[in-house]
């Protein structure tokens, strides 16, 4: 609290959450105890990231993330797993057992494959997400809701570069949504014929 009451500041955002001589020492996915100086930027889509302030440094630690964030990939990892963020190509997926799908610019990849789906998406941007509607995991669910959004815009909307650059018109209502051009193919024993579902 001294160093609070001092203004010498709590430390912020930087590119790497352990400097070079502490994260050669911590392998990836252990813990370091003692104060925290930097926090990595990225470590918030890794989960959740607590600060609080106080006089026992001892109660403060920091977990090595490297096996989360690949900078070379540029992929995102959560510590569960169950999220992934591709920021080279823009794409987010989500894959738990009662959810999974994808957001992003979905046609940047042949295919999206997920515990119990895949997703073949023509839209250069789309999220599709499926989900059981009777409480079950999907791949033993006999009732799933597949939700699917894409572009919004204004009628008459006109912009640069294939409606991506620069605002030529802002429309006017009503708002127009691109039509979902995707596959989604279930992988489940929902159905007591047959193993794959599409």
């Amino acid at each position: 609290m001294e160093d609070l009451y001092a203004l010498k500041g709590s430390g912020g955002a930087a590119a790497q959450n352990l400097d070079d001589f502490r994260q050669a020492d911590i392998p990836p996915g252990k813990v370091v105890e003692g104060g925290v100086n930097n926090i990595d930027p990225l470590a918030y889509y890794v989960g959740r990231v607590v600060r609080s302030y106080g006089n026992d440094l001892s109660r403060s630690y920091q977990l090595n993330l490297a096996e989360h964030i690949d900078r070379k990939s540029k992929i995102i990892t959560s510590i569960n797993n169950l999220l992934k963020w591709d920021y080279s190509k823009g794409i987010a997926t989500m894959d738990a057992v009662r959810a999974q799908g994808a957001t992003g610019f979905l046609n940047k990849v042949e295919e999206i494959r997920l515990g119990d789906i895949a997703l073949h998406v023509e839209n250069n941007y789309a999220s599709l997400v499926a989900v059981p509607l009777d409480d079950k995991p999907i791949k033993d669910s006999a009732k799933i809701l597949i939700q699917a959004m894409t572009v919004e815009r204004p009628y008459g909307f006109k912009a640069s570069n294939d409606n991506s650059g620069r605002i030529e018109s802002l429309g006017e209502s009503p708002f127009g949504v691109e039509k979902v051009n995707a596959t989604v193919t279930l992988f489940n024993a929902g159905s007591a014929d047959v193993d794959r579902t599409q």
